[in-house]
């Protein structure tokens, strides 16, 4: 039975270490959270493709701080987003009092999502992310106020924020300028989202920290892939709308800006680890390499969805005939970033478990086919683009940029398939975890293998401990 609301309530621990506990999916307002970051990611790729529309002001000084603000006001979207999806991951809270700080938290994020994107916004934009943080806070604080078991993790999580407001307080009061403030919110930036790996280094929590649930952080993560790919969803479909007659190739690269996306999409999700075999679970190191991936994969999706707009801005102009190169190295370099993301993730999941020593000869042998392409998959765009804009230096037509963007991810897509299929007929392409690792607890994880399919091809749900971020 669903809990009805009440106007206060004691935050519950979601998970506790070594004990079962039920799986969990996004709630209704964590993706309303989601929708506000979806505008968050378009503000932000539309202020770094309106510096590389600007010609030779896109370059030099104008186009390094684009670049710099563009990767900065991500992370710091980012980390926003991380903090309230594990404070979500960790505890249950559905009182009146949350909704309210919640509500307080969206509207300083809506107000950062207002002023992104824009050189000329960056007090507006520190300013909201300070209160965006403090939000983020009292609901820390409400946690350690009423939940003695979260008190540890509480001040950790307050101790992680408190840095930034203060620092850009600061900035803000002594009238810093605008490259003063650029400059801080990228330490910002890097501190924030470097701060998992050093609350470990300095064993801030241990096991006195409060567990995350994994089932719903996964899902967490696949939502914010999602919310970044739909920049260039959004990007391919709607400029139509902007023109009086539909170009000529217009449909034609719509089709193939989608392919590319949802390409994507189809490795990304093509081997998703059951929980035994997450790399949150595998070690604090693993769970936090983890989130980094993720981080450059959300980046290089955005810088894909720029590269897209100016794909389809190219289109819808008669005048232009060929994609500048910056904007061609632009799609090339985040499509092999995103591919490396997604290189690094497989390799937190599975490296070390497969090829499995009980594996025969054939199959230990496809599986290193496997890994071997994945290592190729992120330096091949690079090479197509050098070797593209080698023989074409003055650029090449969108269309035959994308198409090649294109070739290469579904290449991809179609020999990994191949690879499991292949695997899947032998009857090692089912993740499974054998009865004796089941009952094994966390060491289980490691053992875990490819096991031949003795009938059922329905894996055993296994209740294990978490791992914290």
């Amino acid at each position: 039975m669903a809990e009805m609301r009440r106007l206060w309530a004691r935050p519950v621990v979601a998970a506790e270490w070594d004990e079962e506990y039920e799986e969990r999916s996004a709630q209704w307002w964590e993706l309303f959270v989601d929708l506000v970051y979806v505008a968050a990611v378009t503000n932000v790729a539309d202020g770094l493709k309106d510096a590389l529309e600007a010609g030779p002001r896109g370059h030099g000084a104008t186009g390094f701080e684009a670049a710099v603000d563009f990767a900065s006001q991500f992370t710091l979207f980012f980390t926003g987003w991380l903090d309230y999806t594990v404070f979500e991951t960790r505890f249950i809270d559905t009182s009146l009092t949350h909704s309210v700080m919640l509500f307080f938290y969206l509207l300083a994020t809506s107000e950062m999502v207002a002023n992104a994107g824009s050189l000329a916004s960056t007090q507006d934009f520190v300013s909201a992310a300070i209160f965006q943080r403090m939000a983020l806070m009292c609901l820390s604080l409400s946690v350690y106020v009423l939940l003695p078991r979260g008190r540890r993790q509480a001040m950790v999580d307050m101790l992680h924020l408190v840095p930034g407001v203060i620092v850009l307080g600061l900035c803000l009061l002594c009238g810093a300028s605008q490259t003063v403030l650029r400059v801080f919110v990228t330490l910002l930036a890097l501190f924030e989202l470097s701060f998992p790996l050093e609350a470990h280094i300095f064993n801030l929590l241990s096991r006195k920290g409060v567990p995350i649930n994994i089932d719903h952080f996964q899902d967490r993560l696949g939502c914010f892939v999602m919310l970044v790919l739909g920049e260039s969803v959004v990007s391919s479909v709607i400029t139509e709308h902007q023109i009086e007659k539909k170009p000529p190739g217009f449909d034609t690269g719509m089709a193939l800006s989608l392919a590319m996306t949802f390409s994507i999409a189809l490795v990304y999700y093509a081997i998703v680890p059951p929980r035994l075999l997450n790399a949150l679970r595998r070690s604090a190191f693993a769970g936090i390499g983890l989130v980094f991936a993720h981080w450059a994969l959300g980046l290089a999706l955005l810088g894909m969805g720029v590269g897209v707009k100016l794909i389809m801005a190219v289109l819808c102009n008669p005048t232009e005939s060929a994609l500048a190169p910056r904007a061609h190295w632009l799609l090339f370099v985040s499509l092999g970033v995103a591919m490396g993301a997604m290189m690094v993730m497989r390799m937190l999941h599975y490296w070390g478990r497969h090829p499995a020593p009980s594996d025969p000869l054939h199959i230990r042998r496809a599986k290193y086919v496997w890994w071997s392409g994945l290592a190729l998959s992120m330096p091949l765009p690079w090479i197509v683009a050098a070797v593209t804009l080698g023989q074409h230096p003055e650029g090449v037509g969108a269309l035959a940029a994308l198409g090649q963007a294109v070739a290469c991810i579904l290449g991809f897509v179609l020999f990994e398939t191949c690879i499991v299929h292949w695997l899947r007929a032998q009857g090692f392409g089912i993740l499974n975890a054998t009865p004796a690792q089941e009952s094994s607890g966390s060491h289980a994880a490691d053992a875990a293998i490819m096991t031949r399919v003795p009938g059922s091809h329905e894996s055993t749900p296994l209740l294990d401990s978490l791992s914290s971020v």
